[in-house]
């Protein structure tokens, strides 16, 4: 029987049900954010340019062991809830044991395939030999002993989001961050144990969230429980859960891979660049820029969060008014949100870079690479949105393409041919570039789209009226 916090999914007004999920998961996403922020912060002022910078080349292969845990757990969520939409409990638990299994095993491979071949994939991003490289293999050498606890945390907590408790979806994500916070200041700046302190703080973090997650399931406070019946995996299921991930997954996979461009493009016209002291504070800035557009662009993670369940449970249960409703309001959301988050960026730039480090060459390259790469941050709300609405209602085909588009179909070829124009500007002005296309496509798919459900809904309509 479905309960009744499942129920309201499609029954309560939609505007209250989109702020009741997406507050939680907006405060949780922006906590979530600042576990690799404050490491930054820490690393770039008590360790130095080149503490910075060999994060900077790190975070692509975080990135990649990030995508497993997104696989496996946006995949399976849109799925539990569209199953919870159609009334069959059991369908949405069975899955449920099955991504708690097959995140484990996967993140499992990652941590091994990294740690083996961690000095190769650092230089492949671009991270140059001597004290920035010594820096990032210590970094990466503990970071990847987190990467289970990263996957279970991730994706429980995406489905106890699904089941209709963002609450609880939330305070994984404050957990975690909390401990981070303050045991990267306690190993930082008390015991001053560098980059590895501030990765020690990031594993323990993890693994807070993943104990809360897990009391959660075991505990009677979840609809859907871990139970070890259901831990053989059910080919079908996974296939879905691996087929409607992958969209998410990818995009993160791409985002390891512009991070390499990034990198080496970063390193090779900043050293070129004579206003610019070197590659490494070039890169250094990058890693100033991403981070202020990180925390200003999760937020909108956040509304996506909350406005899946309510879409794909209300697609399943042919509710396709709600779905719309539902749609439009996380999209007036974020826009009001990243046009605020414009506004500070734009008014205080140089404070921000100020936060990170106090380089006078750093302080003005980054100022000048914050201001251009947010030109057009306002829109980017409605081409995320836009391009997870496929996602929401399990068509993996689209929802993969317009993810791909602002972070790699747009965007790769933007960074490589804009710098042989512009120099080391040109690799900022890539990104705005791209906001503006991949924005203008993903809008028009969805109007498409959006059409077709008006189409299912009067037949629904005309099916409703027929059988009375």
């Amino acid at each position: 029987m479905e309960s009744s916090r499942t129920q309201k999914l499609g029954n309560a007004p939609v505007l209250k049900l989109l702020v009741e999920f997406s507050i939680p998961a907006i405060v949780g996403m922006v906590v979530n954010a600042i576990y690799n922020i404050v490491d930054r912060m820490f690393v770039g002022n008590m360790v130095g340019e080149n503490g910075l910078a060999a994060l900077t080349f790190s975070f692509p292969i975080m990135t990649i062991v990030f995508a497993v845990a997104m696989l496996v757990g946006q995949g399976g969520t849109s799925l539990i809830a569209i199953s919870l939409g159609e009334k069959d409990k059991e369908r949405a638990e069975i899955m449920t044991n099955n991504v708690f299994v097959l995140v484990i095993v996967l993140e499992f491979i990652a941590m091994a395939v990294g740690l083996i071949f961690m000095r190769p994939l650092l230089r492949l991003f671009g991270t140059p030999d001597g004290e920035v490289m010594n820096m990032a293999v210590a970094y990466m050498s503990i970071i990847f002993f987190g990467a289970i606890f990263q996957g279970i945390s991730f994706s429980l907590s995406a489905i106890i989001r699904a089941e209709g408790n963002p609450r609880a979806s939330m305070m994984t994500m404050l957990i975690g961050a909390g401990v981070n916070i303050v045991l990267d200041w306690l190993f930082t700046v008390v015991i001053q144990m560098g980059v590895r302190g501030a990765a020690i703080a990031t594993i323990l973090g993890q693994f807070a969230s993943m104990v809360w997650t897990l009391y959660y399931f075991v505990g009677k406070r979840s609809e859907l429980r871990i139970k070890p019946k259901y831990f053989k995996p059910v080919g079908s299921y996974i296939s879905k859960i691996l087929i409607l991930g992958l969209p998410p997954a990818l995009v993160q996979m791409i985002m390891a891979l512009i991070n390499i461009v990034y990198n080496n493009s970063l390193n090779y016209y900043g050293e070129l660049d004579p206003t610019v002291a070197s590659g490494t504070i070039a890169v250094a800035a990058y890693s100033v820029f991403n981070s202020a557009m990180t925390l200003a662009v999760m937020p909108i993670f956040g509304i996506n969060q909350g406005v899946q369940p309510i879409v794909s449970y209300n697609y399943g249960a042919r509710q396709f008014k709600r779905v719309r409703q539902a749609l439009f309001y996380g999209m007036i959301g974020a826009t009001i949100i990243l046009t605020a988050a414009f506004a500070v960026i734009h008014i205080f730039p140089e404070q921000i870079v100020r936060a990170f480090n106090q380089s006078p060459d750093l302080i003005k390259v980054g100022t000048m690479a914050l201001k251009i790469n947010t030109m057009f941050l306002p829109i980017v709300g409605i081409q995320i949105l836009s391009a997870n609405y496929f996602q929401y209602i399990g068509k993996a085909r689209p929802a993969m393409i317009l993810n791909m588009l602002r972070q790699c179909l747009f965007l790769i070829p933007a960074l490589l041919i804009l710098p042989r124009i512009w120099k080391l500007q040109g690799i900022f002005y890539a990104q705005p570039l791209c906001d503006v296309l991949s924005t203008v496509v993903s809008a028009s798919w969805l109007f498409v789209e959006l059409r077709h459900s008006r189409k299912r809904e009067e037949a629904v309509a005309a099916e409703s009226g027929e059988s009375k």
